[in-house]
């Protein structure tokens, strides 16, 4: 009788599993035995079933679990006093799943098929352009999707426009103005993605008729860190990028705001390189040295004491002096007058020396 259970709970499970499709968060629920629960491609959480209908099956507790996952993984014949377990597959297909439940009664078996089929990723695409006058460049990125790609690029002549299959290139306007340009990805399992972009493009300037392109920039040093301000005019006009190399390791930001700060690793004097494009692809670069120092820095030498800080140490040096060599007072006040002396150098030493940026 049990066994004929078991094989109906079977065909209802192979039923369930085929009409629900994989990929998706999926729980089967039999009336005992165990559940699971699809959590990715490659996941699944195994839960055993343990209402108060199955504990006639399984017996009294304390229980061991021995679960076969049908793969030959490691773990395949895993043993456990928990309910809970998860399993991670290698690959999508079908496994046998097996749990043997051990407690005070003669073991029971209970199965399960898993279905795990693969889904495809999905296919992501960016348009990057730049431009220089009339001249586009382009490049398409594609991830995920599946197999090669095959790409179609086009510049908004037209419906009468033939695509380009190259992934990145460049194209070159007969006139300036803002063109659409747009960028399919197709895979080999028939998804396909678009993005687009505007491009505004100009002629170039007559020789001689072209605005000066000047850059320059403004840094502030505060311990370590720098704040740098660029200002740019000229050339095409913007939007301006600015890059920014900071003379340390190859360290380098680019962006296209006109601020950038940057922290050193340590004290010293650096060339820092500026490079600003303009809204056509030309550029101009202009370097700086910039010397960070650690604590803080004055124009001059450190500052001495303040007057009053100096008649301070000279009376704290009279007060150990006296307390060490005049023997007519009593011990206990010139115990007190050489540690309140000692405390007051002590003192005004530690503020000098913060104050100079020693500490």
């Amino acid at each position: 009788m049990a066994r004929g259970r078991a094989a109906v709970f079977i065909v209802m499970l192979l039923v369930l599993s085929a009409l629900v499709g994989a990929g998706t968060l999926l729980t089967i629920t039999p009336s005992c035995g165990f559940v699971y629960t699809i959590l990715s491609q490659q996941e699944v959480q195994f839960e055993v079933v343990l209402d108060d209908s199955c504990l006639p099956q399984y017996g009294t507790g304390p229980y061991d679990f021995e679960w076969n996952f049908g793969d030959q993984s490691v773990g395949f014949n895993e043993h456990t006093d928990l309910p809970v377990i998860s399993h991670t597959y290698a690959a999508a297909g079908s496994y046998l799943v097996t749990l043997t439940v051990h407690g005070s009664t003669i073991p029971r078996e209970f199965t399960a098929i898993v279905d795990l089929v693969q889904t495809p990723v999905p296919l992501e695409v960016d348009l990057v352009l730049g431009a220089s006058y009339l001249t586009v460049s382009y490049s398409v990125i594609a991830t995920g999707g599946t197999g090669s790609y095959f790409y179609e690029v086009t510049f908004g002549l037209g419906l009468a426009e033939t695509p380009v299959t190259a992934p990145s290139g460049t194209h070159t306007y007969t006139a300036a103005g803002t063109y659409h340009v747009s960028a399919t990805v197709h895979d080999d399992k028939g998804q396909s993605t678009t993005d687009s972009e505007d491009i505004t493009v100009i002629a170039r300037p007559p020789p001689g008729e072209e605005e000066e392109f000047i850059v320059d920039f403004h840094v502030t040093t505060v311990g370590l860190k720098a704040t740098f301000v660029a200002s740019a005019q000229g050339g095409a006009g913007g939007p301006y990028a600015y890059l920014w190399q900071f003379g340390e390791a190859n360290q380098q930001i680019g962006s296209e705001s006109p601020t950038a700060q940057y922290t050193y690793a340590a004290s010293g004097t650096y060339t820092v390189i500026l490079t600003v494009t303009d809204s056509q692809g030309d550029s101009t670069s202009i370097s700086k040295d910039v010397s960070p120092k650690t604590g803080k820095v004055f124009d001059d030498d450190p500052p001495l004491p303040a007057d009053a800080g100096i008649f301070a140490l000279v009376g704290a040096g009279l007060a150990v002096g006296f307390g060490l060599v005049v023997r007519r007072i009593p011990k206990v006040l010139r115990i007190v007058l050489v540690l309140a002396g000692l405390a007051t150098i002590l003192w005004i030493g530690i503020g000098w020396l913060s104050a100079t940026g020693a500490l």
